[in-house]
């Protein structure tokens, strides 16, 4: 029960009062599940603006490795197949589409 939360999703902010065990559990407007960032106003914003924080700090740690020449192209590639494009993709699934 401690790491128990509940969060409203919508367009309009709504107060909840869940409760379990007696007590009433802590509403919450965000949080962060297998990685990926949710909030209750179920904008996109926030989780892609968080993959690209990750993408970048990565990005920026192997910056002299993709830069140096003596790096074969192939190698290069893989490196942004394998741990950068993962990186920037984890959780799109679970992102919200909304149109205007």
């Amino acid at each position: 029960m401690k790491k128990s939360e509940v969060m409203a999703v919508g367009r309009k902010a709504e107060t909840l009062h869940i409760t379990a065990d007696g007590s009433e559990l802590k509403q919450v407007k965000s949080f962060c599940y297998l990685g990926a960032t949710f909030d209750s106003s179920a904008n996109k914003e926030t989780a892609i603006n968080e993959r690209i924080g990750h993408y970048s700090k990565n990005a920026g740690m192997l910056y002299p490795l993709s830069k140096d020449k003596y790096v074969p192209r192939d190698v290069k590639v893989v490196i942004f197949t394998t741990i950068l494009r993962p990186i920037m993709t984890h959780g799109c699934e679970a992102w919200t589409l909304m149109t205007n």
